[in-house]
């Protein structure tokens, strides 16, 4: 079972990011089947426990390497910066956080295997200042979940987590000082508060959060 559903999604994913952007029926065919991922991933994980338990644990190597490529395969449709991917983008991105979580039941999938294609390769992948928002719940998802929790994995993602909320709080300084608003608002004395905008107010909320949930799990005593 767990095969069959990995090679689906695998396919499906290849066969998106393969074909032409005029393909509409690919793309929400694609769209469809993310949008039962986490109960795909729910099913893969329960149906693997199984199996591991009742073949004494055989076959852990190919389905290692199926996972592999699944994740590799939401980080190649992460790359693309044209609009008609944005759909599919946005719910890998939502989606995600729980495939890790599926996947770090015991004895399912090596956390710092995880952790590395995480946030190495998958939080690599999205062009700049794209889906914004999406990537922020994604990371704030991930800043409370297991891969941080997990010693071996956060020495991993943590400072790809902090170097990603970083670069977007800068980004968004920096945007602002060069505004023209904000030169005239320097040169009137005028407060700058009114040059954030609720958008920009909600990115700057998600940033404190994640920040807020990376202090207690390292500070925090257990």
């Amino acid at each position: 079972m767990f095969s069959v559903l990995l090679h689906l999604i695998n396919v499906t994913l290849t066969k998106y990011v393969e074909t032409t952007k005029s393909d509409l029926n690919m793309t929400a065919y694609c769209v469809k089947m993310l949008k039962q991922l986490e109960y795909f991933f729910k099913l893969i994980v329960r149906s693997r426990v199984l199996y591991a338990k009742w073949k004494n644990n055989a076959d852990q190597n190919q389905f290692d390497q199926l996972v592999k490529s699944v994740l590799r395969s939401f980080t190649r449709v992460l790359t693309f910066s044209d609009d008609h991917a944005s759909a599919a983008q946005g719910l890998i991105l939502r989606l995600y956080p729980s495939v890790v979580l599926e996947l770090l039941a015991p004895n399912v999938f090596n956390a710092v295997t995880l952790s590395e294609i995480t946030a190495l390769e998958f939080l690599a992948a999205l062009p700049a200042k794209r889906l914004t928002p999406q990537k922020l719940r994604c990371l704030n998802d991930l800043a409370r979940g297991l891969l941080i929790k997990i010693p071996e994995s956060r020495r991993i993602i943590l400072k790809v987590i902090v170097t990603d909320v970083s670069m977007l709080c800068n980004n968004f300084i920096n945007e602002k000082q060069n505004s023209d608003d904000f030169r005239l608002s320097i040169v009137h004395q005028q407060s700058s508060s009114f040059l954030i905008d609720q958008k920009d107010r909600d990115h700057l909320n998600l940033c404190s959060k994640i920040v807020g949930h990376i202090m207690n799990q390292l500070f925090t005593r257990k």
